[in-house]
């Protein structure tokens, strides 16, 4: 589909359809919301920027260096956000925390010892 169509209307299309699955949960909480300037540049920047560009970023990344390496690739950003609010911000680990990285750092090497493997027997 992406070849098809793109990658910028197959997220708009799926992020409004997740958004439109989810509303059902969300509606009737009594939630008042009073919509203001920063609040709309708040709701754009976080929607064009923080979710279209960059999955669609993401998606055409994909499409160029193939599967195996953007799998590594995505498995890598919690890693990253991890240590830098390490670093940064001064958040101290806790045990699952601890776990978390070595099942995610053990799927990393999983997949690319398998990307090498399949590379070697073609």
């Amino acid at each position: 589909m992406i070849a098809r169509y793109g990658t910028l209307p197959i997220v708009g299309w799926s992020m409004l359809l997740g958004g439109a699955m989810l509303l059902p949960f969300y509606a009737g909480q009594g939630t008042h919301i009073v919509i203001t300037g920063n609040l709309l540049l708040a709701f754009f920047y976080l929607v064009v920027i923080g979710t279209s560009l960059t999955f669609s970023l993401y998606l055409k990344g994909a499409q160029m260096i193939g599967g195996p390496k953007a799998s590594i690739l995505s498995c890598a950003e919690p890693l990253s956000s991890a240590f830098l609010s390490l670093l940064l911000l001064g958040i101290s680990f806790t045990l699952p925390d601890w776990l978390g990285t070595l099942l995610i750092l053990s799927s990393v090497i999983l997949i690319s010892l398998d990307s090498r493997r399949r590379v070697k027997t073609v």
